[in-house]
């Protein structure tokens, strides 16, 4: 959205203080709250008491010989409520959860093992896997990202700025005619012409004490940290897509009851998640539509983009696997069922307050 903006105060609710943003089924505002399993949330930035005895150490390295068992790696539960240590042993794998380690094994709050595993459930916020001797994530050590975007999502970033900037400052006639590519034209020399230029047509309230050199590095970084929204915002339209194809599957499995109700169930709880991408997507766009009050209020702003990109890129990470089957779903019938019902297991555990409804 270009257009309609609201100011920082007004997108800057209560749903985001301190680095967090959690987001309510937008179908039931003021309900009281969604659950842990359906929030697209970003936990607070790791405790500086964390990170202050790490020096220049980047990596998960531990002390005690438990965390050297080969093969063994640390996730979150089934259910995404908490961390745990999970261990093959045979046919089997143990998994335990990180408060039975914690007191179980031992584990002294302040030594080098406790922090890792607390960073370890920071990190867990941001990756889906994590081994010892892996590097922590950026975003437990800065806050900055530790994947990277393609080139026209940064464009596009840079693009939006330059739309969001001639609005500013009433030059709009200086845009090109026929902008269909944005992308394309973001990233030509004419549009950083044109952000040079809108720069220094910044109205008085805006620029109002400040060094005119702080509103060029403000808008570089913006382009920067929300081309990272831009690239989510791509990769999030695989939500519609599954749900649109689970709805098309439902009149291919009429004779088959169960299934069939799975179906209509699953619709129902995809609508969680989509829509509250959805909602993150438009809030975002409310903020940066006020181009004047981010570039003003950089620092403010740069915790709310990276919360919002956090968000989505949890919700990106937990779909990942289910992500790349849908990628090409099978065409036979006997192959299609499977998935519709792994499909449905994954709905029910996150989005349903982990009851799988099923006659099977």
């Amino acid at each position: 959205m270009i257009g309609g903006a609201v100011g920082l105060s007004d997108a800057t609710d209560g749903r985001f203080r301190r680095g967090r943003l959690q987001m309510g089924d937008p179908r039931d505002e003021g309900s009281g709250g969604p659950t842990a399993a359906s929030t697209p949330a970003v936990a607070p930035r790791t405790d500086p008491e964390v990170l202050r005895p790490l020096g220049d150490e980047v990596h998960f390295h531990f002390d005690s010989k438990l965390f050297g068992v080969p093969g063994m790696w640390f996730a979150k539960t089934a259910d995404l409520r908490q961390a745990a240590m999970y261990i093959p042993m045979g046919d089997f794998t143990a998994c335990v959860p990180m408060p039975t380690l914690m007191t179980n094994f031992n584990v002294r709050p302040g030594s080098n093992d406790h922090r890792m595993l607390r960073l370890i459930e920071d990190g867990l916020e941001y990756v889906k896997r994590i081994t010892p001797g892996e590097r922590i994530p950026r975003e437990v050590l800065d806050g900055t990202a530790s994947w990277s975007v393609e080139d026209k999502h940064h464009g596009l970033a840079r693009a939006k700025l330059v739309l969001r900037l001639a609005r500013l400052t009433g030059q709009s006639a200086r845009l090109p005619a026929n902008l269909t590519d944005l992308p394309a034209f973001g990233a030509s020399d004419d549009a950083g012409v044109l952000v040079t230029e809108f720069l220094q047509k910044l109205p008085a309230e805006v620029t109002a004490g400040r060094d005119r050199v702080e509103f060029t590095r403000s808008a570089e970084a913006l382009v920067h940290e929300t081309s990272y929204v831009e690239a989510l915002r791509d990769k999030m339209t695989f939500l519609q897509k599954i749900y649109d194809f689970v709805g098309g599957a439902r009149s291919r499995f009429e004779t088959d009851r169960d299934l069939s109700d799975e179906i209509v169930m699953m619709q129902m709880l995809m609508r969680r998640p989509r829509n509250d991408c959805r909602v993150l997507f438009v809030e975002i766009d409310k903020v940066l539509d006020d181009v004047g009050g981010c570039l003003r209020n950089w620092f403010t702003v740069v915790e709310r983009v990276r919360a919002t990109r956090n968000a989505l890129h949890k919700v990106s990470v937990d779909w990942a696997e289910l992500d790349e089957k849908w990628q090409r779903p099978p065409v036979q019938a006997e192959q299609l069922a499977p998935l519709l019902r792994e499909t449905y297991r994954f709905l029910a555990l996150r989005y349903s307050g982990g009851a799988v409804w099923s006659k099977r």
